[in-house]
């Protein structure tokens, strides 16, 4: 027996340097039935300053934002040769400042699988996870800076795709369960976009989503909001000064309340974009000429509860008229920016933001972001 001890014991001592030469390969093996495991994890930590000053107009109320939210992540990770699989579990925290000791926590938790083959990437992520990880510049037509803060996470599934020239991707966002409390509709947003840059300075694509808003056991009808916008971009970042580029597209749509009618309202806005940065001081205009893409934003269910941001996630400026009419206008946003700090786990952005429509001032807004991210999934 002592014998058989000491040869088990040898063969220990002998397997561990292996072991931990293993430990320091690269994240890929030669094998594709070899795997490995790592810990994974991520914490981000957001604070949001957001002052509306809108008593120039009746699109919106004013009001404050202030407040800081974390999101930290663990869990494991299993590394092939070209693959990853990765299973998370994580608590979010908000607190509004001057809320006393309201403070909000939930567990999310969520599996992502990664695919490369050669300079295409493919990803496939499922359960509650960061809407930061759908990499879409979402104009506010599509969702305000107010439901992004309040409404960070997706709940659902997202599939994206990559290589040297293109980015697409395709999701699921459900944010409504019939019967989960009475006034809850069954609600879900399927979206998609597509970025393609065949060229050095020109690309195209689309933003698109469709939200169906459905019944709560207290109040039956469904409404469609369904937004599309293909568009055509140049960008000259690094040509003429650090960032300048333009964007041209349509916002198409379509909208159908079905206690009304069976029929679609179809109003479209153009959207003019430009963006120039010189240092870390920057402009963004975007310009919108149509008519009202958000038509039932102030208009009543069954059972007489206003629709507003509970069916559209934009800004309610995108009405283009104070009254509501589908009567042609245009809408300007321009947003004066500074970057001090920008590196790739701390980000600050101050900005100021005025809205003009129809050739008057309708009001202000001034921001202060402040991002701090620590993670190993990139490495990884």
């Amino acid at each position: 027996m002592r014998l058989i001890r000491k040869i088990t014991l040898t063969a220990a001592l002998l397997a561990l340097p292996c072991a931990l030469a293993s430990a320091q390969a690269g994240p890929y093996r030669d094998s594709p039935d070899e795997t490995r495991i790592r810990f994974a994890y991520s914490i981000a930590l957001d604070t949001y300053f957001d002052n509306m000053e809108y008593d120039k107009s009746g699109f919106a109320d004013s009001g404050t934002i202030f407040g800081s939210r974390m999101n930290a992540f663990a869990g494991l990770t299993t590394i092939g040769e070209n693959s990853r699989h990765t299973l998370l579990v994580g608590i979010e925290t908000n607190r509004d400042f001057g809320s006393g000791s309201t403070t909000s926590h939930r567990i999310n938790f969520n599996y992502s699988f990664i695919y490369r083959q050669g300079l295409r990437r493919y990803e496939v992520y499922a359960g509650i996870f960061p809407r930061a990880w759908q990499k879409i510049d979402w104009s506010t037509a599509f969702y305000s800076e107010r439901k992004l803060w309040y409404d960070p996470n997706m709940e659902g599934l997202l599939v994206r795709y990559e290589d040297p020239y293109t980015s697409a991707v395709l999701g699921c966002d459900w944010t409504g369960m019939f019967g989960s409390t009475a006034t809850t509709r069954e609600e879900f947003t399927v979206f998609s976009a597509l970025d393609y840059k065949p060229w050095s300075h020109v690309g195209f694509g689309y933003h698109a989503y469709m939200t169906h808003y459905a019944n709560s056991t207290v109040s039956y009808g469904v409404v469609d909001n369904i937004l599309a916008e293909p568009y055509v971009k140049v960008d000259l970042d690094r040509v003429l000064i650090r960032k300048l580029n333009f964007r041209i597209g349509y916002i198409q749509s379509l909208q159908r309340d079905r206690n009304v009618t069976h029929d679609f309202l179809t109003p479209g806005l153009v959207e003019l974009t430009s963006n120039a940065q010189v240092w870390r001081i920057g402009m963004d205009n975007r310009l919108y000429v149509g008519s009202n893409i958000i038509p039932y934003y102030n208009s009543s269910d069954a059972s007489g509860n206003i629709y507003g941001s509970s069916l559209y996630d934009s800004d309610p400026f995108f009405s283009i008229r104070e009254d509501g009419s589908d009567r042609a206008g245009f809408y300007d946003r321009l947003e004066l920016y500074w970057t001090p700090f920008y590196s790739r786990h701390f980000k600050l952005k101050v900005s100021s933001v005025f809205h003009f429509h129809n050739g008057s001032f309708s009001g202000s807004q001034q921001m202060v972001s402040i991002k701090y991210e620590l993670t190993n999934l990139r490495k990884l």
